[in-house]
């Protein structure tokens, strides 16, 4: 990995993942999911993809409460944010777009195993409500 994560807690009511190198920022999206349940799932699903139950070709999405999404496949997740058609009008945002989402950036499927057990098990224990 290219990144170095850190989980923290923020103030009384926010957790968040810090995200060493900048370019990958975007990792920290995944702060805004906090449903166990959906975390667990992405695990499964991933594993589900190592252990070839799963069709290579087949995408899994998943949309926070901000509307961030992370869509995972076999080989990488791509995180994103659907945006609003009055911003996609905007000439700075339009290089970032496609078709009514913006995608912040992607890293490679076990990367990402590793942060989203790493965000599953912080809140796990840190009893989050799910």
């Amino acid at each position: 990995m290219s990144y170095k994560i850190e989980i923290k807690k923020i103030n009384d009511w926010r957790d968040s993942i810090i995200v060493s190198n900048q370019n990958f920022s975007f990792i920290s999206k995944l702060d805004s999911f906090h449903n166990l349940d959906d975390l667990k799932s992405m695990i499964d699903i991933i594993i589900s993809y190592q252990n070839d139950e799963k069709n290579e070709a087949e995408i899994t999405e998943y949309i926070s409460n901000i509307d961030s999404f992370i869509r995972i496949s076999k080989n990488k997740v791509c995180f994103g944010q659907y945006i609003d058609e009055n911003l996609a009008e905007l000439e700075e945002f339009k290089k970032f777009l496609d078709e009514g989402e913006k995608i912040f950036g992607i890293i490679p499927t076990k990367d990402f195993l590793y942060i989203v057990r790493e965000w599953f098990e912080y809140l796990k224990h840190n009893n989050k409500p799910c």
